[in-house]
């Protein structure tokens, strides 16, 4: 089977820093596909490879990694991808295409409509089948999401749509599931009864100058919280789910999800020198600090603190979760530490128990 990855938003960081780096990757241990990108950054090929390859790369990537310039807006561009993808499926027998959107969710509704005239332009004497693969923020608000899955099903079926946060693809979030489930002396502790707080630290040092474009639509809240941060919460504190599948883990998810109540304390704020290159003041918050809490009868009252944001003095990614210190108030004794547990995230991947032991 030819299987081809057709890479929207393919000069656009997302792209260039997690997904180009990723085909290379499975390429490398043996994973045959092609890319092809679509962007409008750069004219043509050659250009393309040299501003976003590596000069190491290998020829078994850069050989399977095309590009074609694409603007969403311009009459000429569904054809262009029409007559590049039928060149290159011509002769094959079985076809899989994987349409992927990194793209800002302004451009998703005429992207997926395209897709949708593609899909029914190309004619090969050949079996084909077909994903899509939607990368978050998935719409702007509750509407425009709505809206977005009706245009996605008129074009795919449910099983051909792939929501997608990259960041479920980590090795931490696929660990938390087995630590807390997959452990009795954690199983047993990971409730109101014993937690006191959790803390959720995301701090990233770099800006967002070089995609203003699309941050300044999107913001702190739609980039990080509402997806990396919520996911993060709702593995911290769902309820044990009947296997690790992904349908069974997305039913415990969406209870979680149900049971938040409404944030009260909320704070936003931007660095100094957003939008400095641009020559503008531009509002948007990049960075935000909250506490929620998860309303279900194993983690009620439970506060859990959240920050993130961009251009901070270190890069820090962490979640604290500290638990109740009954030793130290039934012993008068200040000096007894807090026992925790820290999931160190960034720059290392650890966890670490945080105990009292005769020095």
């Amino acid at each position: 089977m030819r299987t081809i990855i057709i890479q929207f938003g393919g000069t656009g960081d997302l792209a260039v820093k997690k997904l180009y780096p990723a085909y290379r990757n499975l390429m490398g241990h043996g994973y045959e596909f092609e890319v092809l990108a679509l962007g409008r950054r750069y004219t043509d090929r050659e250009e393309f490879l040299k501003e976003t390859v590596d000069k190491d790369a290998p020829k078994s990537f850069t050989d399977h990694l095309d590009y074609l310039f694409y603007d969403t807006s311009e009459e000429q561009a569904v054809p262009n991808l029409i007559a590049s993808l039928t060149e290159k499926i011509k002769g094959s027998r079985n076809v899989h295409f994987i349409y992927y959107l990194a793209l800002q969710p302004s451009l998703y509704e005429d992207a997926i409509h395209q897709i949708k005239e593609v899909d029914n332009a190309l004619s090969c004497d050949c079996k084909r089948t077909k994903r899509i693969v939607v990368e978050k923020p998935f719409g702007f608000d509750l509407e425009s999401a709505k809206r977005y899955n009706e245009i996605l099903e008129q074009a795919f079926t449910d099983k051909e749509i792939y929501r997608i946060d990259h960041y479920l693809g980590k090795e931490f979030m696929q660990n938390i599931l087995l630590m807390r489930f997959h452990n009795d002396i954690i199983r047993w502790i990971w409730d109101n009864r014993t937690i006191e707080s959790i803390q959720i630290i995301f701090d990233e040092t770099h800006g967002v100058d070089q995609r203003l474009g699309f941050y300044e639509k999107i913001g702190v809240v739609r980039d990080t919280i509402q997806n990396h941060i919520m996911q993060i919460i709702t593995y911290l504190t769902m309820g044990e789910p009947a296997s690790l599948s992904p349908g069974d883990i997305a039913i415990e998810k969406v209870k979680v999800l149900k049971s938040i109540s409404p944030i009260e304390d909320f704070y936003m704020g931007r660095y100094e020198s957003l939008g400095a290159t641009s020559g503008r003041v531009v509002q948007t918050p990049t960075y935000g600090a909250f506490k929620l809490y998860v309303n279900s009868y194993d983690f009620a009252n439970i506060p859990i603190y959240v920050r993130t944001g961009k251009m901070q003095k270190e890069p820090k990614s962490l979640i604290y979760i500290k638990f109740k210190n009954m030793t130290k108030q039934v012993m008068h004794n200040a000096k007894i530490a807090d026992n925790s547990v820290i999931i160190t995230i960034h720059p290392e991947l650890t966890i670490d128990i945080s105990m009292n032991l005769k020095v």
